[in-house]
C-alpha cells in the first residue's frame, strides 16, 4: 500500500451502528494517493455497540505498506477495542509485495520486500485477530517455475511468522488455485480464491487439491452447495480479481490518463499522447485487463458456477483496479463489451455519486464498512465511508445500502495503476 503525500494519522472517526449478534461487519480499506475531495459534514454516527460477533477488514493492494501507515494504524486500534469475544479477520486480498514478489535473500530488494510484508503483519501481531493473505499478480510476479517460487516464498514467511505465535497464513495454499472454506463467526463463509491462475498463465504446484482449474470450479460449486444445503451461511469470496470494475481494468480512465499516460510509469513524465492509452489498454493486450480474452474466460466460468446459486448471499470482494467501488447486482457479471473509452472516475468526484448501480471513491485514505444481517448480504444496513484528509482530519460520509445485493464487489486502490 502506498503512502499518500498528506501523511498525518487518523483521527479517532465516528463509529458505525452497532449490529445484533450474530452480525459481521466487512470494511474494505483503500489507500490512495489523489489529492483530498470536499465532502460535505457527515451526520452524527451512533457509537459502536458490544454486539458485534466478528469484523472482517478487506485491504487490497497493499504492497507498498511501510510500518506506521495510518489507515494500518487505525485498523489495528479499532481491534484492540473490540469487545471480548469478537472475532477480527484482516484479508489482504492480493499485490501483497510489488512488484514482484518476495525474492531469495540474496536479492538487493528482499530487505524492502519483507519490510512492505512485516508492515501488514504488524496490524494483527499482538492482537487476536487472523490475518489471511490472498495472492495477486504482483505476488506471482513471474511466470512457470520462478513464479511458483516467489509465492511459495511468501508463503514460507508467512507460515515461519505463524509459528511464533502470530496468526497469519496465506490461502489458498501459495500456488494452489483454491477454493478454501474459512466459516466465520455463526453467519459468514470466507472463500479465499487464487485468481491469477486464471490469469497468469502458471500452472498450479504438483500437491495442491483441487489440482486443476477446472476441479477448482467444481470444488467452488461444492462449497456453494454444502452451504445451501447446511448453515446457509453469507458467503464472501475474497480473491484479487474483480468480476466487474469501472476502473482502468474495466477500460474506464480518467483524463490524465487518456493525455498524459507516461505519468504512471513517472509522476513528471508529461508527454502528451491523446487517446492512445485507453484505446491500447481497452483492445485486449494486457492480461490483467477485463478486455483480454483469458479474462473475459474467466468470468464466464465463475458466472456459470456462481448463477447456478442465485438465491445464496454472496459479496465478491477483489482488489487490483485501484478504486473503491460497491456494485449491486442481481446476477454474476459476465464478460464485458470491448472498445469502450470513457473518462471513468475523477479523482475529486464526491462518494454518494451513483453509476449502473456502483459508488466509486478515489482519493485520500479510504475505508468502507457495511453490515451483514442474518437476512441478507446486506440488508439495507447504513453504509459509511471514511476518508484521512490530511491537515483536514478524518471524516465520514454515509449512504444507506439497497435491500437486496446478490453481488458486491470492494476494489481498493492504493494510487498507482499497477498491473
Amino acid at each position: 500500500m502506498e503512502n499518500s503525500k498528506a501523511n498525518s494519522g487518523f483521527k479517532n472517526p465516528s463509529r458505525p451502528t452497532g449490529i445484533r449478534a450474530p452480525a459481521v461487519t466487512i470494511c474494505a480499506v483503500v489507500a490512495a494517493g489523489c489529492g483530498p475531495a470536499g465532502f460535505a459534514d457527515p451526520p452524527p454516527v451512533p457509537s459502536r455497540t458490544a454486539e458485534i460477533e466478528a469484523v472482517v477488514y478487506l485491504i487490497g493492494d497493499a504492497g507498498y505498506a511501510e510500518p506506521g501507515d495510518p489507515v494500518l494504524r487505525h485498523i489495528r486500534d479499532e481491534i484492540l477495542e473490540l469487545p471480548s469475544g469478537s472475532e477480527a479477520v484482516v484479508v489482504y486480498l492480493g499485490d501483497n509485495i510489488y512488484w514482484n514478489g518476495l525474492h531469495e535473500p540474496s536479492h538487493p530488494n528482499h530487505d524492502k520486500e519483507v519490510g512492505h510484508l512485516e508492515a501488514q503483519i504488524d496490524l494483527v501481531r499482538g492482537t487476536a485477530a487472523r490475518g489471511i493473505f490472498v495472492p495477486g499478480n504482483h505476488d506471482w510476479g513471474y511466470k512457470g517455475e520462478r513464479g511458483l517460487l516467489q509465492i511459495r516464498r511468501q508463503g514460507e514467511y508467512l507460515a515461519a511468522v505463524a509459528s511464533e505465535n502470530t496468526k497469519v497464513t496465506m490461502l489458498p495454499a501459495a500456488g494452489c488455485p483454491g477454493p478454501d472454506a474459512v466459516p466465520l463467526a455463526e453467519s459468514v463463509l470466507l472463500v479465499p480464491i487464487d485468481t491469477d491462475l486464471w490469469l497468469g498463465g502458471h500452472v498450479p504446484a504438483d500437491d495442491c487439491r483441487p489440482a486443476t482449474l477446472d476441479e477448482a470450479l467444481d470444488s467452488l460449486g461444492a462449497v456453494l452447495s454444502r452451504n445451501e444445503a447446511g448453515d446457509r451461511r453469507h458467503v464472501v469470496a475474497v480473491a484479487h480479481h474483480p468480476l466487474k470494475t469501472y476502473g482502468p481494468h474495466g477500460g474506464y480512465f480518467g483524463l490524465k490518463d487518456q493525455f498524459f499516460p507516461g505519468t504512471n510509469l513517472w509522476d513528471y513524465l508529461y508527454i502528451p499522447l491523446p487517446f492512445l492509452y485507453p484505446i491500447v489498454r481497452n483492445s485486449g493486450v494486457h492480461k490483467g485487463d477485463l478486455s483480454h480474452p483469458r479474462y473475459g474466460r474467466m468470468q464466464d466460468q465463475f458466472a456459470e458456477v456462481l448463477t447456478a446459486f442465485a438465491d445464496q448471499p454472496l459479496v465478491w470482494a477483489a482488489g487490483h483496479d485501484h478504486t473503491l467501488q460497491v456494485f449491486h447486482t442481481a446476477g454474476v457479471p459476465r464478460r464485458r463489451v470491448r472498445g469502450r473509452v470513457h473518462p471513468g472516475q475523477r479523482c475529486r468526484q464526491p462518494i454518494g455519486r451513483r453509476r449502473k448501480g456502483r459508488r466509486a471513491v478515489r482519493g485520500g485514505k479510504t475505508a468502507a464498512r457495511a453490515g451483514l444481517h442474518e437476512t441478507g448480504v446486506p440488508t439495507g444496513q447504513e453504509c459509511s465511508v471514511e476518508r484521512d484528509h490530511g491537515r483536514d482530519g478524518f471524516v465520514s460520509r454515509r449512504g444507506r445500502l439497497p435491500r437486496r445485493a446478490d453481488v458486491a464487489l470492494l476494489a481498493p486502490h492504493h494510487g498507482k495503476v499497477a498491473g
